[in-house]
């Protein structure tokens, strides 16, 4: 349990604070904080919301998590389901902790947000998470805290990160939780995260090595979603490193999973990466079939959204342009983040180029590529130079081809 004092004080010193003059800031006197600091003295809750005002911090960064013991229990059982991914009992014990004393909820709040983000609803506790991490002030006090808070703080931290593509920070904090978590399960699936973050890093040989670690682990658990999770991924990191054959091998085992327990999705995302496959052949009217398959099984918003976008590009490949303008219709309905919405500015800009309606093209182009050189987003250029590079090659325009390919070329070597 985390000592009050200590707080105090460290926030009073960053803040160059005397113990006399936080007490005239607070109408106590200078005795009523010592006391309070080195715990011999109970704080208030009147006090914690002054000390709350005048740091800016949550008052709940000031209160004791000294809790009765049957709540303390099903704190600890809830705890231990959801870092075991036990779903079954915990509908029914999440109904037994709400309307409790507020020391008592902080931390049962905090029990909600690892079930929801287990859950895939980031959205839903956005605030719980930023205002626990506010409790920390930053990572240097750290050390105050039990080892579940901990956990909890990498967990969170990780949501952030990962939200803001810091990708750096983000594999940090799984590491560290790899340093403090036992359970086999939750283990294999912080090693599943670390080899989508390599992975989306560009380091794919890294990747394959971290995602078979966290198969070796998931399959001696069994637990069916993380290792559906773990093989999709694996087969992504195959397809970047062109091992098709080994990326097929893995889809066939995802396959099997989802079908076998019904994980609609996972079926979804087979049929997405099989179409992948089928383009890295040029065979781009089969793999929109394959797409177009895989929006029958799909449900979540998520991959819907992948297999939207991987579809969009498949019909402009085989210049069904009519129909690819209806799938960015589609998917501007669905898209929110601004990067997504960016993402289909630019397919209508390279639909537009190949149509011959050179202002719209042109617009959309500079709005698109203006937005991926502000955000770093190298792939995407990537993408934009080289359908630039070819389409002017076609037209016989050789400087302009040329200059796209450098520049395509130069981003590859950046990234």
């Amino acid at each position: 349990m985390f000592h009050i004092g200590k707080r105090i004080t460290y926030l009073r010193n960053q803040h160059n604070l005397s113990q006399q003059i936080l007490a005239d800031f607070t109408f106590n006197s200078r005795g009523k904080i010592s006391k309070i600091e080195v715990g011999s003295s109970e704080l208030t809750l009147d006090l914690a919301q002054d000390l709350s005002n005048v740091f800016n911090v949550p008052k709940e960064y000031f209160i004791s998590s000294r809790y009765k013991d049957e709540v303390a229990n099903l704190s600890d059982r809830l705890f231990g389901l959801i870092i075991m991914d036990k779903e079954s009992d915990l509908p029914m014990l999440l109904e037994k902790i709400y309307d409790l004393p507020l020391e008592q909820e902080l931390e049962l709040e905090l029990l909600r947000a690892a079930w929801w983000i287990k859950k895939g609803e980031i959205e839903t506790i956005r605030p719980i998470i930023e205002n626990f991490l506010a409790l920390f002030v930053d990572e240097s006090n750290l050390e105050q805290f039990s080892q579940r808070q901990k956990i909890f703080f990498y967990m969170y931290a990780y949501e952030r990160f990962y939200d803001e593509n810091n990708l750096k920070e983000a594999y940090r904090c799984c590491i560290e939780l790899l340093n403090l978590v036992e359970s086999k399960t939750y283990r294999g699936s912080l090693l599943m995260k670390i080899s989508k973050l390599s992975h989306n890093s560009h380091n794919y040989g890294q990747a394959f090595l971290e995602i078979e670690k966290a198969l070796e682990a998931l399959i001696e658990v069994n637990e069916p979603y993380h290792l559906a999770r773990s093989y999709l991924i694996r087969s992504a990191t195959c397809i970047n490193l062109k091992l098709y054959d080994e990326a097929n091998l893995s889809l066939n085992k995802l396959f099997s999973l989802a079908t076998e327990h019904d994980i609609r999705d996972f079926i979804a995302l087979t049929y997405q990466h099989r179409g992948y496959i089928l383009t890295q052949s040029n065979k781009f009217s089969q793999a929109a079939l394959h797409y177009k398959k895989a929006l029958e099984y799909v449900e979540k918003k998520e991959a819907l959204g992948q297999i939207l976008n991987s579809l969009i590009k498949a019909e402009i490949k085989c210049q069904n342009y009519a129909m690819a303008k209806e799938r960015i219709k589609e998917a501007r309905k669905i898209f929110i983040r601004e990067y997504e919405q960016i993402i289909l500015t630019s397919y209508e800009a390279e639909i537009y180029l190949y149509e011959g309606k050179l202002k719209e093209h042109k617009y959309r182009l500079k709005k698109s590529i203006s937005y991926f050189e502000k955000n770093k987003h190298l792939n995407d250029m990537e993408y934009v130079y080289g359908y630039l590079a070819v389409y002017h090659a076609e037209k016989g325009h050789y400087k302009e081809a040329s200059n796209y390919f450098l520049k395509r070329e130069g981003l590859r070597y950046e990234s």
